[in-house]
């Protein structure tokens, strides 16, 4: 049995899916043999209840496991492939990097998917570890997604015995990778224009951290959006380490109060519509607010979030096809970079200077 990696951001019951898998290939499992009972499974491997329902219910869904009432759990089939060693496998490789952006790659992942289950793929998660790496060291996987961090050693030599790797988001360039990003850059015009149209001159931009490279085109686009109007007064606000909450609180008891804000994630705008709807600050009557990324909570905040939509079925079919439609890239090719559209999706929380939505 496998050691799982409780601080990996890959969930427990992803990392238990392809344990149980492990052991139906490896023979402890044969098929038309019932399995362990739910709560022996939460004991052997220490884990929850629900992170092990959600293991078998991922191995239900393929037909791998049947579960009976009253009677328990049967292995019904062999998994079609043994992960990480065929060559019909993409490989989706997290790394403790990713932490910070895990709901944007966990929202990626089923797109990554169910593009590669069209072309005849399977898809492994998996966090970038020694474990790891000496397994895929043996293999010849598809193709690799990585997302950004961890050994640049191990990638450098995936790329020399011409497995294909595809790296989402910012991180280090690795010569013979393609880099995955969305239009960052045309994401901060679209803003831009959205709240110029709307006839906003009072404009600040709530950032997480300043150094961060998405936060500086996102930036870079929206500045560039109101160069022609010699009537803005644009203004930055970064966390920089403090809590966006304090900093948050800090812009809306300004002397001053902007009349919109653009924050570059959507997790950053909740945090500040929180911190006005404390303060007695009515969004958008007094203040328009918009966010990036369309998380899913977004449309359900109240009032809806405005934002920037990245498209993460975009993101995941790009992926694929790289990987399996591409040809390898040579080690010594210059990284290849792909930029996504973006849109703007327009809900309550921004509001014309006239009044009028």
């Amino acid at each position: 049995m496998s050691k799982l990696h409780r601080q990996s951001p890959i969930p427990l019951n992803y990392q238990l899916t392809q344990q149980f898998e492990a052991e139906i290939i490896e023979g402890r499992w044969k098929v038309g043999q019932k399995i362990p009972s739910v709560r022996q499974l939460t004991e052997l491997y220490g884990v929850s209840v629900p992170s092990v329902r959600k293991a078998l219910g991922h191995l239900v869904a393929e037909g791998i496991i049947e579960t009976i009432p009253a009677s328990g759990s049967y292995v019904r089939k062999r998994p079609a492939y043994r992960k990480s060693q065929s060559s019909h496998t993409l490989v989706f490789m997290l790394t403790n990097a990713a932490q910070l952006k895990m709901s944007y790659y966990m929202r990626t992942l089923p797109e990554v998917a169910k593009e590669a289950s069209a072309v005849g793929l399977g898809v492994e998660f998996n966090h970038l570890n020694s474990d790891i790496t000496n397994a895929l060291r043996s293999a010849q996987p598809s193709g690799v997604i990585w997302c950004g961090g961890g050994e640049l050693d191990y990638i450098r030599e995936l790329v020399e015995r011409q497995v294909p790797v595809v790296a989402i988001g910012d991180g280090p360039d690795v010569a013979g990778v393609t880099r995955i990003v969305n239009d960052d850059f045309d994401g901060g015009c679209i803003a831009g224009r959205h709240l110029l149209g709307l006839g906003h001159r009072e404009v600040l931009v709530f950032q997480r951290d300043a150094s961060l490279p998405y936060a500086r085109r996102r930036l870079a686009g929206l500045r560039y959006a109101t160069e022609d109007y010699r009537d803005v007064n644009l203004q930055v606000q970064a966390c920089n380490g403090e809590e966006a909450d304090v900093v948050a609180r800090r812009i809306l008891e300004a002397d001053q109060l902007p009349s919109a804000v653009f924050a570059t994630s959507d997790r950053l705008a909740h945090t500040l519509m929180k911190q006005a709807t404390q303060m007695g600050i009515n969004v958008p009557e007094q203040l328009s607010v918009m966010g990036f990324g369309d998380e899913p909570f977004a449309e359900f905040m109240t009032p809806a979030l405005t934002s920037i939509r990245i498209n993460h079925q975009q993101l995941g079919k790009a992926c694929v096809d790289v990987l399996w439609n591409g040809q390898p890239q040579s080690k010594g090719d210059w990284v290849r970079e792909i930029k996504l559209n973006v849109q703007l999706v327009e809900r309550s929380t921004t509001k014309s200077r006239n009044g009028s939505v």
